[in-house]
Formats: C-alpha cells, structure tokens, sequence
C-alpha cells in the first residue's frame, strides 16, 4: 500500500506518513487477503482478515479474549462471501466501507492525541463502521461490537488490555463456532449449501438459543 494508492483511493496522502509499521503491514496483509480470495476491492472483510493475521500484540490479547482465530475468521468468511472465480490483473483499491473504516480510524486517534496511526486504530475503525462484511462475520462469530468497541476504546487510550475481558457468551460462541466448523467440514459443501448456511447463520444470530439444523 504506498502513496499513491491511497490518493487514489481519494484519502489524505499524509494519512501514510502516520501510519505505524504496524498498520502499513496490516494494510499489505489486507490487500494479500483480497487477491487470495480473488476479491476485486480490499473492504472490511479483508481488513478483519488483515487484523487477526498481524499478529500485533494488543490486538491478539483483544482477539483471544473474544475467542477468535484467523482458521475460523476465514472460514465464516468465505462461507459467506465466497472466491472470486478469476484472479485479480488489476491494481485492488480500497472498497468505500473500507475507506471509512481508515477514516474512522485516524479520527480515533486523533481525539486520543495519537501522533501515529497504528493496528489498533485501523481495527478500531472497522468495528465502528459496524456495517461492512467484516461486522457480518464478528456477530455470527457470537462477537458483541459493543463490548469489543468499548475493549478497543481502552486499548487505544492505555495501550494495555483490561482485565476481564473475556466475553459471557463464551459458552454460546464456541457451540456456534463448532456448529459452523462442522458444516464447512462436509465434502458436499456447494454454493448452495453456502447460501443456506449463510442464511442459517443470520436466523442463528437473531436466536442464538437455537441449534443449526441439518441442511
């Protein structure tokens, strides 16, 4: 990701002059998720994929302590948007979800007085768009925004996790996370089965005490 994309992408080309190494890798990991998914843009999907995949220290501790993990983030996630059918042969820019959520980000830190854009703010960004695929894939995951926005709100103030921040619904979540685990697993996995899980999923979400039925 390098100047010129972003001016491209019609955003403030001191934005990358901010960015940490940290969030200039994770736009790099963004765009390598987009093209391993033959996807045409980088949105917040990839973002989300990106985040996880960095390894950053503070946003690990946020991610284990939501039960997350990139197998099972990238698994929902093709559930639901799929591969492209052809490899990308052009230059991918950024989505206008995917903008905002940078956006968003570098506002974040500047009301924290942050001289520098890291990791932390770029994710934070995407939680607060709160609407792209990336939200999608947090909420069937049995993620609450809520709770991992106000987590992320501390983080970027004291750059330390706070205790306790191990979600309630751990129990619901890994039952969830293993009834999708289970239905990705079957060999006669089809887009049409993709689009039935996906919409199971939804309906899941909405009644998180229900069981996903056998498609």
């Amino acid at each position: 990701m390098t100047v010129e994309t972003l001016e491209r992408n019609n955003l403030e080309p001191n934005l990358y002059d901010r960015f940490t190494d940290g969030a200039k890798r994770l736009l790099i990991l963004a765009q390598e998720e987009a093209v391993r998914l033959n996807h045409s843009d980088i949105n917040t999907l990839h973002l989300l994929l990106a985040a996880i995949r960095l390894d950053d220290p503070l946003l690990k501790s946020v991610f284990e302590s939501a039960g997350l993990t990139l197998d099972r983030a990238r698994r929902v996630a093709e559930a639901i948007r799929g591969k492209g059918d052809k490899p990308v042969e052009r230059d991918i820019n950024l989505s206008v979800r995917a903008k905002k959520c940078v956006e968003l980000g570098a506002r974040a830190a500047n009301e924290r007085g942050s001289e520098g854009i890291g990791p932390e703010h770029l994710f934070y960004g995407v939680v607060d768009e709160g609407e792209g695929i990336a939200a999608g894939v947090l909420e069937s995951l049995g993620v609450n925004l809520i709770k991992l926005k106000a987590t992320l709100k501390q983080v970027m103030t004291t750059h330390e996790l706070p205790s306790a921040t191990k979600p309630p619904e751990q129990v619901v979540e890994l039952t969830f996370g293993q009834l999708i685990d289970q239905e990705l697993a079957n060999p006669s996995f089809t887009d049409a089965r993709r689009l039935v899980l996906r919409l199971k999923i939804k309906g899941l979400f909405e009644n998180p005490s229900s069981s996903l039925p056998p498609l």
